[in-house]
């Protein structure tokens, strides 16, 4: 009689989201991070805690990640988390610290490019002595421009370069990191 009870619990158990995505790989975590939180709280004007909750993923101290006291920080994953930073003036930040940088970037990317607001690739460009490539992608709408950056490791990218580092922030003009150059 307990393989019914254990039955029921295990499809009951297998059914049930897994709140804080502790069995997601680093590009399935970070396209929480970066997609259903980060770049979704920008470019929508909605709070980054607000869709981080509805996604489950667990509240981390922000200073542990390099951010600040004032900025909230959650963590998506685990074996190879993905990070969420929000900053106070609406910016935001996901971060990977190992994982498949090329995969990560291309998540990143394609989560910018099947945004709505239609965002267009502005600089990309290879900085830190070669360390990290840069690329930026903008898109306007309602007179609010909202740019979106990934950062993965360069050519000359070390052990301490993280794999993924994509951030979104709103301003009122666009930038001159939106031409392409």
């Amino acid at each position: 009689m307990l393989a019914v009870p254990l039955a029921i619990s295990l499809a009951l158990n297998a059914a049930a989201p897994d709140p804080a995505g502790l069995e997601l790989d680093a590009t399935a975590a970070a396209r929480v991070a970066f997609a259903d939180v980060c770049l979704k709280a920008v470019a929508e004007g909605r709070p980054a805690a607000e869709l981080a909750q509805a996604k489950g993923l667990e509240s981390v101290t922000p200073t542990a990640l390099g951010a600040t006291a004032n900025d909230k920080a959650w963590k998506a994953g685990a074996g190879r988390p993905a990070y969420v930073v929000a900053w106070p003036d609406g910016g935001c930040t996901a971060m990977v610290d190992r994982g498949d940088a090329a995969a990560l970037g291309a998540m990143a990317r394609a989560a910018i490019l099947a945004r709505p607001e239609g965002f267009r690739a502005g600089v990309s460009a290879l900085y830190d002595g070669e360390r990290v490539q840069r690329s930026i992608y903008c898109a306007e709408r309602n007179g609010r421009w909202t740019v979106a950056s990934i950062t993965v490791p360069g050519p000359k990218g070390d052990g301490r370069t993280r794999a993924l580092s994509a951030s979104a922030y709103s301003r009122p003009t666009p930038s001159n990191l939106c031409q392409p150059g």
